[in-house]
């Protein structure tokens, strides 16, 4: 029963790990779009939202709205976090004007038709923002 149970474990983690590539590496993204949605998805993963597929990506003018700071303000504990997710807004004031963003969409896992989205500065690969479906 163990050896079963272990290669069913195996199967469902090489599933993943395939879904997760096809996602993320589609031919129909370029290499710096693929970048972004790699960043994007681990981010997002790493504050426990799990992301399903990609619903749109696009490089577009933004004025930051730090939402992903104010969501990790009252969920997340802040000794748990890295750097990566430590509140932008007050660390980086330099990065509140209107700059080139990545805006990545991602359905939510296992609820289609509800969304998160990232913005992701262009120049720095850093989360200025986004918002999701409630």
């Amino acid at each position: 029963m163990e050896k079963r149970n272990f290669i069913i474990v195996i199967a469902i983690t090489l599933v993943s790990v395939i879904t997760f590539h096809a996602l993320t590496t589609a031919d129909e993204f370029d290499s710096d779009e693929r970048r972004a949605i790699e960043i994007g998805r681990y981010f997002l993963d790493g504050v426990g939202r799990k992301t399903g597929k990609v619903l749109f990506i696009k490089l577009e003018e933004m004025e930051p709205n730090f939402f992903w700071d104010i969501a990790l303000d009252s969920e997340v504990e802040w000794d748990d976090l890295d750097i990566w997710d430590r509140m932008l807004k007050y660390d980086r004031p330099d990065i509140r004007e209107i700059r080139s963003c990545w805006v990545i969409r991602f359905e939510q896992a296992k609820r289609p038709g509800h969304f998160y989205e990232v913005w992701l500065d262009a120049s720095e690969c850093i989360v200025v923002g986004g918002n999701q479906c409630r």
